[in-house]
């Protein structure tokens, strides 16, 4: 946040912030929508500012929308007053559906169907990052819901996993770009262009 949009200054800190928010959000009559995505991201500083946002703010007529991994534990919110909604793995039917809208549902795809279904646990994404992955390796052909099958199905590696599907999908980018995700993951999250750059550069020097 570099911003508030309520006090309008730089970098103003959890305590005015929240502060000049929590005011402005009270007295507002129609209700408010809040949306906080992938909030196992947060770090100490933006869990003080909400904490005390909501504090603040506890009589607004506000709705406040987290979404979460399944191991993070909110209990810096409200619990007289949340409402945890969690999402289930997908049963077959709903990713049958989605292998029949992403993939398609032709003759060559049945094995691979069932294949992909049973490694999925579940997972819309695993689904989804399976079937990007055959065709960077151009094991699919045609277009999106009406792919056919190129290659044997025991000649292609479905990973068991999405992390494994993705360190696969890192190890075909050409050095360069392999080198720059690896620095850029040392990094951390948050990092400007230009300490990418130096980072990249020392490791590449160019006398």
């Amino acid at each position: 946040m570099n911003q508030c949009p309520a006090c309008k200054h730089d970098n103003p800190g959890p305590a005015r912030c929240c502060n000049q928010c929590g005011q402005a959000l009270a007295g507002k009559t129609e209700l408010g929508v809040l949306l906080l995505e992938d909030r196992h991201w947060a770090d100490a500083g933006s869990i003080e500012f909400f904490q005390s946002l909501f504090e603040c703010a506890a009589n607004a007529p506000l709705l406040v929308l987290c979404n979460h991994r399944s191991d993070y534990i909110m209990d810096w919110l409200f619990q007289a007053t949340t409402e945890e909604i969690a999402l289930d793995a997908l049963d077959e039917s709903a990713i049958d559906d989605l292998l029949n809208e992403l993939l398609g549902d032709g003759d060559s795809l049945q094995d691979l169907r069932a294949l992909i279904r049973d490694r999925s646990g579940g997972n819309p994404y695993f689904v989804e990052e399976a079937i990007r992955s055959l065709l960077e390796r151009q094991a699919l052909t045609g277009t999106k819901g009406n792919y056919r099958l190129e290659q044997p199905l025991n000649r292609l590696q479905i990973p068991e996993s999405v992390q494994a599907i993705l360190a696969a999908r890192i190890d075909r980018l050409p050095a360069t770009e392999k080198q720059t995700l690896h620095a850029a993951a040392v990094l951390g999250k948050r990092f400007g262009e230009t300490l990418l750059g130096a980072v990249v550069d020392s490791e590449n020097p160019r006398w």
